[in-house]
C-alpha cells in the first residue's frame, strides 16, 4: 500500500510513529476496539488525532482519554482531536442548518436509517468491537447536535424483542433531548425494505 500511494515512509510498529518527531498527526483507521489506545497514545505524544467513529468502545476508555487530554492541556497546548463524524459536513445536513437558521423555538428531529442486514460474522458484530450501534449511531447523535446547535442531557434507548437474535441488537430507537429544549428520535434498523432510502431526517 505504502509503494501504491507513494507514502514518504512505512512502519508496522505505533511506537515508531507515535515518537517520530517529523509527525503531528496521526489518524486512526483501525478496528473499533484500539481506537482509544491509540488516542490515548497520540495524545500523550503530543500528536494530533484524527481517529474514525467511535471514539471510545466504554464509559471508561471515554473517561481515561477526557483525563489524558486535560492533563495534556495542562502540561503544554493539548493536541486538536477529531473524531470522524462526518453527516455534519454533508451538503443536505447544511441546507437544512441553513433554512431554520431564524428558528425560534426548539426543533423536534427525526433520524431514520435503514442500516441493514449484517449477519453476526461480520466483525463489526463482534461485542469486543462495541457492535453497530456503538460504531455508527454516534454519526447521527452528532447530526442532531449540529441542527440543534446544543449538547443531549438525555438519552434513552429502547429495542423490539428479537427472539430469533438474526438482528444481533440492531434494532434500536434512541430518543434525545438537547440542552436548549430540541428533541429527537433515531430509529436504527437493520430489518427495512432494501427500497428504502438509508437515511432520511426530518
Amino acid at each position: 500500500v505504502g509503494k501504491k500511494f507513494r507514502f514518504s515512509g512505512c512502519a508496522t510498529n505505533v511506537a515508531e510513529l507515535m515518537t517520530d518527531p517529523s509527525i503531528n498527526l496521526v489518524m486512526i483507521c483501525t478496528r473499533h476496539d484500539t481506537h482509544a489506545r491509540y488516542v490515548l497514545e497520540a495524545i500523550r505524544a503530543g500528536k494530533n488525532a484524527f481517529v474514525e467513529k467511535p471514539l471510545a468502545i466504554v464509559s471508561d476508555e471515554l473517561e481515561e482519554i477526557r483525563k489524558a487530554w486535560l492533563q495534556a492541556a495542562q502540561n503544554q497546548q493539548a493536541p486538536l482531536l477529531m473524531v470522524g463524524y462526518n453527516r455534519r459536513f454533508s451538503e443536505p445536513m447544511r441546507a437544512i442548518k441553513e433554512f431554520f437558521a431564524d428558528a425560534r423555538e426548539p426543533l423536534a428531529m427525526h433520524y431514520r436509517v435503514n442500516a441493514g442486514f449484517l449477519p453476526s460474522s461480520n466483525w463489526y458484530q463482534a461485542s469486543d468491537q462495541g457492535g453497530r450501534v456503538v460504531g455508527e449511531i454516534g454519526h447521527f447523535i452528532d447530526a442532531m447536535q449540529f441542527l440543534a446547535g446544543a449538547d443531549p442531557v438525555s438519552v434513552n434507548a429502547t429495542a423490539p424483542e428479537d427472539a430469533s437474535g438474526r438482528y444481533s441488537g440492531d434494532n434500536v430507537q434512541v430518543s434525545l433531548s438537547f440542552s436548549e429544549g430540541s428533541v429527537g428520535q433515531i430509529s436504527y434498523l437493520a430489518n427495512g425494505a432494501n427500497a428504502m432510502p438509508k437515511e432520511r431526517m426530518e
